[in-house]
């Protein structure tokens, strides 16, 4: 594990001196790996959100897919419009939210082209974005990202384990703010939560009740649309709870903060 962590420093620097101008680089992949090895952890249920103090709070609702205007406004401008690129030449867009002053947390199928099964080269981030010309943020420097698995790898699209995270090289967070987390457990079954994602470049929120889906997903009948994966579930407290990975007929779909995926972000140092 040192050895690897080592190999991955040496690239990260390699990486450094040929960053491009326009768009973020990917330095670095990495599974979690066997839950088990996380067994000497210490047991965090969770992490305090974070709000700048020049930034101007809004005020929790429950609208229904109401579009976000003000997006320089916080949690919205901690939410983040991602451009991605693929080795392979495709293009897609996605969200993400900020989880600590250099973390950024969003779905793993937000890093993989689904047409091609390639991960992605490069992303750049907008915060609080209106267009590509009128945005509190824009984050293209590098990042290092870990996932839980790739959600396309069996030829079909598997939820379960449908979440990453980008360790960023500059703290975004201190200028846009983050999110907490909490351990998602089944005492949250029946409150109410709220989605808010990017689709298209507008950002829209929407709210209701959340229910355990199994130990590692929640469902609901909160309005979204493709584009909004990767955008976080949250409560009034601006704690998220998830992160929105899909949607059916029946129902949309998030994977849950558990203990091992929580932990495992302390332990690759984007709490530090």
């Amino acid at each position: 594990m040192k050895k690897y962590f080592a190999l991955l420093l040496m690239l990260l620097c390699l990486c450094a001196s040929a960053m491009a101008e326009e768009t973020g680089e990917i330095y670095g992949v990495a599974t979690m790996g066997d839950p088990a090895e996380l067994a000497e952890l210490i047991d965090v249920a969770e992490s305090a959100p974070f709000v700048p103090e020049n930034l101007e709070k809004a005020v929790f609702g429950s609208d229904d897919r109401t579009t976000i205007n003000q997006t320089s406004k916080y949690p919205y401008c901690a939410i983040a419009y991602l451009k991605v690129k693929a080795h392979c030449g495709c293009e897609w867009t996605g969200s993400g939210f900020m989880v600590s002053k250099n973390c950024l947390a969003t779905a793993a199928h937000c890093l993989v082209c689904k047409e091609h099964n390639k991960w992605a080269s490069g992303v750049t981030m907008y915060f609080g974005y209106r267009s590509d010309k009128n945005y509190t943020y824009r984050y293209t420097d590098g990042t290092t990202y870990w996932y839980g698995a790739n959600p396309y790898a069996s030829g079909f699209y598997v939820a379960d384990d449908d979440w990453a995270y980008m360790k960023l090289q500059k703290t975004v967070g201190e200028t846009v703010g983050w999110f907490g987390i909490r351990h998602a457990n089944d005492g949250q079954n029946g409150k109410t939560f709220t989605v808010t994602g990017y689709r298209n470049g507008v950002l829209k929120t929407s709210s209701g009740r959340v229910e355990i889906l199994n130990n590692k997903l929640i469902k609901y009948n909160i309005d979204m649309q493709p584009g909004n994966s990767g955008c976080p579930v949250y409560d009034s407290e601006n704690y998220a709870i998830a992160i929105n990975v899909a949607e059916n007929d029946l129902y949309n779909t998030a994977r849950r903060f558990t203990s091992d995926v929580i932990n495992g972000m302390y332990d690759n140092g984007m709490f530090d």
